[in-house]
């Protein structure tokens, strides 16, 4: 309870070159970590010796560290990528849980380590050597009264003097069970996070993929209001042009009246014309005719020129119009 204590009060904070190095070691070094007895304490025995950190920190806390930063990389590996990259491990993190660090820091070898002892931290060195006192202690009373003990380090089998299992055997199998449970624990806490991430992923799909359906809805409500306005339009431009059919006929009819009636005068004017004519070559060649008849005929001639001005005006003002 004391080792414990003082462990998580001292604490040895890395620096990014420190997690950088620490990060391709374990990714370079995968196959130490076999999850056999042991092999994963060792192998953070060599990557913590090769970084010069045996004295600063221990294995445990090395693991945990690893461990803290895979379960984030677990959880922002399907986010947003603008979110995933606030992280600043997250691409050296991505790199080293896919496999392409391998060859990115040397390969360490567990058989040349020493025992716990070296490998554990200053403060904690202190707390054992104080609890180790005690147990001495402990230990020189039982023998005073004749019990029969036989001390080993942890983690190693303990027999009494007629063979059957001790208490330290079964609080070792307590112990492996229990860490069966906790991994067993952590594998289905580790499948129910990525389920959750997975749905809030899909979730967030759907709410990507709603928001396009209504923008594409509103794009179609608009193009249906153009279309509505130009179909307006071409109504008002089909009675526009009807209107202007109907002006252009009644100009024609119009028209057509006019030159009906110019038609009329022209047959009157040729009319007049020829009598006027006739009446000339009477004059020139009449010997009956005196100064009487001479002078009707020409009291006659300015009327017969009014209509023939009359109608030369008719005809200009049916120019004009066509």
């Amino acid at each position: 309870m004391e080792t414990s204590r003082s462990n998580s009060q001292f604490v040895y904070k890395l620096s990014d070159e420190d997690t950088t190095r620490l990060i391709k070691l374990r990714a370079a070094n995968e196959a130490l970590f076999t999850g056999r007895r042991n092999a994963a304490k060792l192998g953070w025995r060599a990557i913590l010796k090769e970084m010069g950190l045996e004295k600063q920190l221990s294995t445990d806390q090395a693991s945990k560290k690893w461990d803290n930063m895979k379960n984030k990389y677990k959880e922002m590996r399907y986010l947003p990528p603008e979110t995933a990259s606030c992280w600043q491990w997250f691409p050296l993190m991505h790199e080293a849980l896919e496999g392409r660090l391998a060859g990115s820091a040397p390969v360490l070898s567990t058989s040349s380590l020493g025992n716990d002892e070296e490998f554990a931290p200053t403060a904690v060195k202190k707390a054992r050597r104080s609890q180790g006192r005690v147990d001495g202690l402990d230990f020189l009373g039982k023998m005073d009264e004749g019990t029969e003990a036989e001390v080993v380090l942890r983690d190693r089998t303990v027999m009494s003097s007629e063979g059957s299992p001790s208490e330290s055997d079964t609080a070792l199998n307590g112990r492996v069970t229990m860490e069966k449970n906790e991994f067993a624990s952590d594998r289905l806490r580790d499948s129910l996070e990525m389920e959750r991430i997975t749905l809030r992923r899909d979730r967030q799909l759907l709410e990507r993929e709603q928001a396009e359906l209504d923008r594409e809805r509103m794009m179609l409500e608009r193009e249906r209001g153009l279309i509505e306005r130009e179909r307006a339009v071409i109504e008002r431009d089909r009675a526009l042009l009807e209107k202007d059919r109907a002006a252009v006929d009644r100009e024609r009819a119009s028209v057509d009246h006019e030159q009906a009636v110019l038609e009329k005068d022209r047959a009157t004017l040729d009319r007049e014309n020829a009598a006027l004519s006739r009446e000339r070559e009477a004059l020139r060649h009449g010997k009956m005719m005196g100064k009487i008849n001479l002078t009707s005929l020409e009291a006659d001639l300015p009327e017969t020129l009014e209509r023939r001005e009359k109608f030369i005006y008719l005809f200009e003002r049916l120019i004009e119009k066509l």
